[in-house]
């Protein structure tokens, strides 16, 4: 036992003296510390056990991860301590920072001020906005989500083509390993930012995690000007004079006299104004969401607001409607026509409005005043902004339920976007749903310190579409284990705000993965996490 303890020692030994080769982060780089080195203790000179323990609590000491301040007081710690798991048993370890240089390593390593400030400000192309104010963590898995696995948007605008393109030569300061990890196993070169939690030390697991859960559907939240918008750049009806592309502002005048007209297969087709809805109509106010279709998991295209509207069914059933009709197409101009519609039994079971108020206030030029049609259980992209006409029909309608990945094509070059839900993974199509069910963690800073020994309750949202969340699972060992909290009694018209307090009985770091469970579609392709350090 005694030579295989002073075996463990030599080697401990080289492998600190052997760090004099490896200079990888700023806290390694003076001359200073280059020398500090050499000087570690050799037990082949005498040098005893607790001197060698000394050495690496005194290495360690000068190896520590930083810890920034936000402007909110918030404190965040990006590279988690690395803990107890050096050479010798209880000894201090340095492997994140002088091994791994992990705070060197990843986007926000460079982009100190988020990829969420990066690609709305910082980008010399324009880019889809992606902070909606619901405190999300902009991770890589966001833009892979579009650039790489979307059909519309990767074939196009390749993740890997754009990246390698942006960062080289004198643009990038870095190397492969600030973004990459090299493994050792066949798999190859992976991003560190997709990889970074299976390889740090000091990442506590614990399976089967419990807490606290709850959940509230009447939480508002969300930017309603921002992604429930087509374009900043739409055409707007001609009668629309205070549009986005007019600069004027909304009047009362111009809402009353706003004019809605009803054609197609009914019996009594009719034009009315607004003014005369507000006095015939049965008005409704209502909560309810509102997701975009190219909503991914973590992002924050989504939100839960206060709705102020009319049925479609009233303007529908004020016409009558022909018996061989199956949907109704909103229309805004020539324009502005998108092709959207809806199934006339859809609407009748998951209802539809047309609104001119969302949280009490009413609508903006770019929410589509004077009014918009309201569909909480399609992507937003189908609620019409600037409506003129609702067109009853027996065409086949096109309706957003979802974005898919892995796209199916035919022979003919065709796509096949999956099909209809239950066709995914058949022989038509292998495509699945990309975003549904969907859900994200808000509020939180990746790294964020939190107490130990305290509560800290982390919250966020699920979704899914036309879909019921019947549940939503954590877990904290990385996907190994996960704890299932019922949801089964939600309304599918709203979000669900989840809380879930958790409390670290050690100090170290922990990572909490969120998926939603949905009644159709089930597990999702994708889940969110976020690493914490408890302090």
């Amino acid at each position: 036992m005694h030579r295989k303890a002073l075996l463990t020692a030599a080697i401990g030994v080289l492998v600190l003296a052997l760090t004099a080769c490896v200079s990888t982060s700023d806290q390694g780089d003076s001359e200073e510390d280059l020398q500090f080195y050499p000087t570690a203790p050799s037990i082949n000179e005498g040098a005893t056990m607790p001197e060698v323990y000394d050495y690496n609590q005194e290495l360690a000491d000068s190896w520590q991860p930083e810890v920034i301040t936000l402007e909110d007081g918030t404190q965040v710690q990006r590279v988690p301590d690395s803990g107890e798991v050096g050479i010798y048993h209880g000894s201090p370890s340095v492997y994140n920072l002088m091994y791994l240089n992990a705070e060197n390593r990843g986007c926000d390593s460079c982009h100190t001020d988020g990829l969420a400030d990066l690609v709305e400000n910082d980008l010399s192309l324009t880019h889809y906005k992606i902070d909606f104010g619901l405190g999300t963590v902009k991770n890589v898995s966001d833009c892979l989500r579009c650039h790489e696995l979307a059909p519309e948007t990767a074939p196009a605008h390749s993740f890997g083509n754009l990246m390698h393109g942006i960062h080289q030569g004198e643009k990038f300061n870095g190397d492969c390993m600030s973004c990459h990890m090299a493994t050792a196993d066949g798999t190859g070169m992976q991003l560190w930012d997709e990889e970074k939690y299976s390889i740090l030390h000091g990442i506590n697991a614990i399976a089967n995690v419990e807490g606290n859960f709850s959940y509230d559907q009447d939480k508002l939240g969300g930017d309603s000007a921002g992604w429930t918008t087509h374009s900043e750049t739409a055409t707007v009806p001609e009668q629309n004079e205070v549009g986005p592309m007019s600069g004027g502002e909304p009047t009362d005048e111009m809402f009353d006299n706003w004019e809605i007209s009803v054609t197609g297969m009914v019996d009594h087709p009719y034009t009315i104004t607004m003014k005369e809805v507000l006095e015939e109509a049965p008005v409704e106010h209502f909560t309810s969401k509102l997701q975009c279709i190219i909503n991914t998991v973590g992002g924050e295209e989504i939100g839960n607001f206060e709705v102020t509207g009319v049925p479609i069914s009233w303007f529908l059933e004020k016409a009558g409607v022909q018996s061989d009709a199956t949907g109704v197409i909103p229309h805004a101009s020539d324009l502005y026509e998108w092709g959207y519609g809806y199934n006339l039994e859809d609407l009748a079971e998951d209802g539809g409005w047309i609104v001119w108020e969302i949280n009490g206030e009413r609508l903006s030029n770019i929410e589509g005043f004077p009014v918009r049609v309201w569909v909480p259980l399609n992507g937003a992209s189908n609620s019409v902004r600037w409506v003129t006409e609702l067109e009853v029909t027996d065409q086949e309608v096109y309706q957003d339920f979802g974005a898919y990945i892995n796209d199916y094509i035919d022979e003919e070059g065709n796509h096949h976007y999956g099909g209809t839900v239950g066709d995914f993974g058949s022989g038509e199509s292998d495509a699945v749903w990309g975003n549904k069910p969907s859900m994200a963690i808000c509020n939180i800073h990746e790294g964020q310190i939190i107490p130990v020994g305290e509560e800290f309750v982390f919250e966020g949202y699920a979704d899914a579409l036309d879909e019921q969340v019947i549940a939503v699972e954590f877990s904290m060992d990385n996907g190994e284990t996960w704890t299932r909290y019922d949801t089964s009694d939600s309304d599918k018209t709203k979000w669900v705000y989840w809380y879930f307090g958790f409390t670290p009985e050690t100090e170290g770091a922990y990572v909490l993965s969120v998926r939603a469970i949905s009644d159709v579609t089930g597990e999702p392709v994708y889940v969110d996490k976020v690493m914490v350090n408890a302090k």
